[in-house]
């Protein structure tokens, strides 16, 4: 079998699946990368997370993370505390966790055109091959 196009496909939906997302949230200013944020946050709202362990987890520069935080912060999604003199935390603000529902409705949506008329049992054997992939690639 040839596997050479695999990459490809991968690359191509990541591709596809981004400018969507972009899409859906343009009308709210919120990109790619906020939302990546947010998704980090809406999974404790209550809870606060400091900058860099948010860029960790999420594969993101400090930098690149650093922008993106300031992004929510001006929309007053988000606000940064001091926890001390170097570590900064990131939380939601009430505006922020009012988004959550939003977000992930529109994520679900997203996630229904996408996998649109495939089965139940083709979703979760290519999950597990995903899953496969990545795990051969750590």
């Amino acid at each position: 079998m040839d596997n050479s196009f695999i990459g490809d496909t991968l690359f191509n939906v990541y591709k596809a699946l981004k400018t969507q997302i972009e899409m859906e949230f343009n009308s709210i200013g919120i990109g790619y990368g906020q939302i990546k944020i947010l998704m980090k946050l809406f999974t404790d709202v209550d809870a606060s997370m400091k900058q860099s362990d948010l860029s960790l987890s999420l594969g993101i520069d400090k930098s690149n993370t650093s922008r993106s935080i300031m992004k929510l912060k001006q929309k007053d999604y988000v606000e940064v505390v001091l926890l001390n003199k170097r570590d900064r935390a990131v939380r939601l603000t009430n505006n922020g966790k009012l988004l959550k529902p939003i977000v992930l409705q529109t994520l679900n949506n997203i996630s229904s055109r996408m996998t649109n008329d495939i089965s139940a049992k083709d979703l979760q054997i290519t999950n597990q091959v995903l899953q496969i992939m990545e795990g051969n690639l750590e």
